[in-house]
């Protein structure tokens, strides 16, 4: 197309998105006859195929340019990072909950910890009497 000639395709796939049906050339279901009356059509009406020429020429320019290409390059790496940056946040919040949680687990133990002995420093002379510690 970017040579200004216009094309018949395939209605599926890559060309729905690349070809104009019926202003940079035809859309077809996979008949050959379909694809043989549109062939006839461009020999027999040469005023339509000058004016999808430039319609190709101009599609592809707008569509297809490295300005373009590079305008939707940056949109995809533009999402795909602002995805990196939440997930990296929220790995920073999980690594902060669970430092929480750690720090609140050694509190607990220590406490824990802390009214055994409390418990069993009393109750040591009587155990030593009786002859179990």
């Amino acid at each position: 197309m970017l040579a200004g000639r216009p094309v018949i395709a395939c209605n599926s796939g890559g060309p729905l998105e690349t070809v104009v049906n019926e202003k940079t050339g035809f859309l077809c279901e996979s008949n050959p006859d379909i694809w043989a009356n549109k062939m006839l059509l461009f020999v027999n009406d040469r005023l339509l195929t000058f004016k999808m020429r430039d319609t190709c020429r101009a599609h592809v320019e707008s569509k297809f340019s490295n300005k373009e290409l590079e305008t939707v390059l940056n949109a995809v790496l533009g999402d795909t990072i602002k995805q990196h940056e939440k997930f990296a946040e929220m790995n920073s919040q999980t690594r902060k909950r669970i430092t929480k949680l750690q720090k609140k687990t050694q509190r607990q133990s220590f406490f824990v910890a802390a009214l055994l002995f409390l418990a069993f420093v009393p109750l040591a002379p009587f155990l030593f009497l009786l002859g179990k510690l």
